[in-house]
């Protein structure tokens, strides 16, 4: 979705009418048009849920303590954060699907964090990360109003993680059936 966009997106025109979107189609905030950012915020969260999940934090956190040559689950965290909100693009698109896969990834850290399977070690470090972010992101001039308003979710997420709803993002269409022609 990174793209050009004048390369695909006039491929994409809305339905004709009549026509109507099944369970194949991605689920969408844009009308009838395609929503090209929300396609990239569920490319995301399916990567992200993979990356992040409880097991595999615990197991960071296990297998660095052992052996210090295997990354930290603090390293990881700053590598994920490194590569998605340390990005910035110059292409206005760009950074709209920039700002869109970093709003994911900010759900997706809340929800590792308050995961019942996550590891008393885990919560603690995401918790303390997301401290951290909290207060980078509230003095951010880049960004300004996207990075108050993420600031503004972890205040909130800190204060009660129960309240915060990490699942904005449109799920995955399932495809076809396997078995039918």
């Amino acid at each position: 979705m990174g793209t050009p966009i004048h390369t695909w997106l006039v491929f994409l025109l809305p339905p004709v009418e009549g026509s109507f979107r099944d369970r194949e189609y991605f689920k969408h905030r844009t009308g009838i048009n395609f929503d090209a950012l929300g396609v990239a915020e569920t490319a995301a969260k399916h990567t992200l849920t993979l990356l992040l999940n409880p097991a595999r934090a615990n197991r960071l956190i296990e297998h660095h303590a052992r052996d210090q040559q295997f990354p930290s689950l603090q390293k990881v965290l700053n590598q994920l954060w490194s590569n998605t909100w340390g990005q910035s693009h110059t292409d206005n698109y760009l950074n709209a699907v920039q700002q869109g896969v970093n709003w994911v990834t900010l759900q997706q850290l809340m929800a590792l964090s308050r995961d019942q399977s996550a590891s008393p070690h885990t919560h603690a470090q995401l918790m303390n990360f997301l401290k951290s972010k909290q207060k980078s992101l509230a003095k951010s001039r880049n960004n300004k109003a996207f990075n108050q308003a993420a600031s503004l979710a972890i205040e909130q997420f800190l204060a009660d993680p129960e309240k915060i709803s990490t699942n904005s993002v449109k799920p995955v269409p399932p495809g076809s059936p396997i078995g039918t022609y």
